[in-house]
């Protein structure tokens, strides 16, 4: 897997030395040394489920890639394609024996579908590596209320004083 990556690294960014590497006039499949710098394009452009689109022959050409995978989900999740997404960030975790991305990204799917109860182990695994990781917090958070947990709060007064002010004295607040 990895001399494939590699593979694909080095056909990317030789890309600009390939003269000759344009996409086939007949309609064909374009050569992978074609695919992600396409993908990037559209992925630029905001043209997410365009540039997952791009992507799919690379992943499926190789899917024993996590990077691929993990990118294809991330462009479908961008897309709102949410089950599509799924499927690859649980492929993208599969072979990476539980990365942070693929945690992040099954749980933030997992909660665009309403499923915050499959979510939360995701969450969990962050945090246990991570406790201050931001967007596992927030996840967290929205998922807990989403379920109804009860969430405290402080409330509390404050008073102000203001010497020597033209027209303030005192005041109250929070």
């Amino acid at each position: 897997p990895v001399m494939r990556l590699a593979l694909i690294v080095f056909l990317v960014a030789a890309r600009p030395l390939c003269s000759e590497a344009q996409a086939p006039a007949d309609g064909s499949t374009p050569s992978t040394v074609d695919i992600a710098p396409r993908a990037a394009e559209l992925e630029a452009q905001g043209r997410f489920a365009e540039a997952a689109s791009a992507l799919r022959p690379l992943v499926d050409r190789y899917p024993e890639e996590y990077a691929l995978q993990l990118r294809l989900a991330w462009d479908l999740f961008r897309a709102e394609a949410y089950e599509e997404a799924l499927t690859h960030y649980e492929a993208a975790a599969a072979l990476s024996g539980g990365s942070a991305d693929s945690h992040l990204g099954l749980g933030w799917t997992l909660l665009r579908l309403g499923r915050c109860g499959d979510a939360a182990p995701h969450w969990s695994a962050l945090l246990e590596e991570t406790p201050d990781h931001g967007l596992a917090l927030e996840g967290r958070r929205i998922c807990d209320l989403e379920a109804g947990t009860c969430v405290a709060f402080e409330l509390g007064v404050v008073g102000h004083a203001y010497p020597g002010h033209a027209f303030l004295r005192r005041a109250v607040g929070g």
